[in-house]
């Protein structure tokens, strides 16, 4: 499968996910290699992306750089956000600078 069409599916099944806001999400293929940039609200959400292009057809392995940006406000009722400065845990199945790869280890 092209690298176009992977993109393709990957920006579709990011956008069907009601639980992030894919807009804020960039994505590039290289050789069926996703990397994912841009910001989300939650360390949840980071992660959530991350599995949703796990799944898509083609993609072979995904480089995340997504940054997480924490509301300025807490809503009524929401719980406290953690420190700004504090670091999402990382995947269990995360390699710095790669998430997974579906057959051979291929690092970016």
């Amino acid at each position: 499968m092209d690298d176009i069409t992977v993109r393709r599916h990957v920006l579709a099944a990011l956008g069907l996910a009601p639980m992030i806001d894919a807009a804020q999400i960039g994505v590039t293929v290289e050789s069926g290699v996703v990397t994912l940039r841009g910001h989300v609200r939650n360390c949840a959400e980071k992660g959530i992306a991350e599995r949703i292009v796990l799944r898509v057809r083609g993609v072979r392995a995904v480089v995340e750089q997504i940054e997480v940006h924490y509301p300025a406000t807490s809503r009524s009722g929401d719980a406290t956000p953690p420190d700004r400065r504090t670091q999402c845990e990382p995947a269990p199945w995360s390699v710095p600078g790669l998430s997974a790869v579906a057959d051979q280890p291929t690092f970016a």
